[in-house]
């Protein structure tokens, strides 16, 4: 008897999930059993839809204020050509990045605040006769600032008219943000119009702004026996109108270097 009434009970059971899951699908919309169509690129938009005016998209870029934006591009520590070295000093088969073409040969022109670099010719072996040349430029005297501005924008203009445009170097402060380089390679003279410089001598060059929010300058001293870092890494101000020649930390010995503004 029990189990006749158990068998009732099963079958009642098993009819209310019957039904239940029929009401369940009757309450699914038939569209749900339909293969979605393919996706159409009018269905995506490049604007919020709250929008109602299109505009061109933007990228924003959040730059830092790091004061090493002001240091030299080319800082000898780098391994610029994926040879597994560090790139130490001027090394020609390198094209350096930066305000100066490297296969242009540059000539200095003018005086005070007209005096700039003006291209005089064009070369292929990034080597001139009594010219600077653009490559050893950028190696020589770009700051990081200065390349970010170049890929940016093209660079900081200090004229921009329809009929001329000058770019301008930033400024540099006169102290550990300054760089030096020196240079004694049998082709400093296709890469500068200087000689060579006599045994044991060598060119320094230093870069720095020599007033506040001035562009900077290449300071320029032909055949010399001191190293770079006798003028460069002195008490402050650096690169400035004495060399330590002394090799002692103080510049003490007054010099008369040649200014070229970048």
């Amino acid at each position: 008897m029990f189990h006749k009434f158990e068998k009732i009970i099963l079958k009642v059971i098993g009819r209310i999930i019957f039904i239940t899951l029929f009401i369940i699908a009757a309450m699914i919309p038939r569209t749900a059993f339909l293969v979605p169509p393919p996706a159409n690129m009018a269905d995506y938009t490049a604007y919020p839809p709250f929008i109602t005016e299109s505009a061109p998209p933007l990228v924003m870029l959040a730059m830092g204020r790091d004061h090493k934006l002001y240091y030299e591009a080319y800082n000898d520590a780098s391994d610029l050509d994926d040879d597994g070295r560090l790139d130490v000093g001027y090394k020609h088969s390198i094209d350096y990045y930066g305000y100066f073409d490297p296969y242009k040969c540059y000539t200095y022109s003018g005086s005070g605040a007209t005096a700039k670099f003006v291209p005089v010719s064009v070369t292929s072996t990034k080597y001139c006769n009594g010219a600077w040349s653009g490559n050893f430029l950028n190696w020589l005297s770009m700051s990081r600032m200065d390349v970010i501005r170049k890929v940016f924008y093209g660079g900081y203009r200090s004229t921009d008219s329809s009929s001329e445009t000058v770019l301008e170097g930033a400024y540099i402060p006169q102290d550990a943000h300054s760089w030096g380089k020196e240079y004694s390679g049998s082709d400093v003279n296709l890469l500068t119009p200087f000689g060579v410089p006599s045994s044991g001598n060598r060119h320094l060059f230093c870069v720095t702004s020599l007033s506040e929010n001035s562009p900077h300058v290449i300071r320029v001293l032909q055949n010399r026996p001191e190293r770079i870092w006798q003028w460069a890494s002195v008490e402050r101000p650096v690169c400035s109108n004495k060399i330590d020649s002394n090799n002692d930390g103080t510049a003490e010995n007054t010099i008369t270097p040649t200014d070229y503004v970048v």
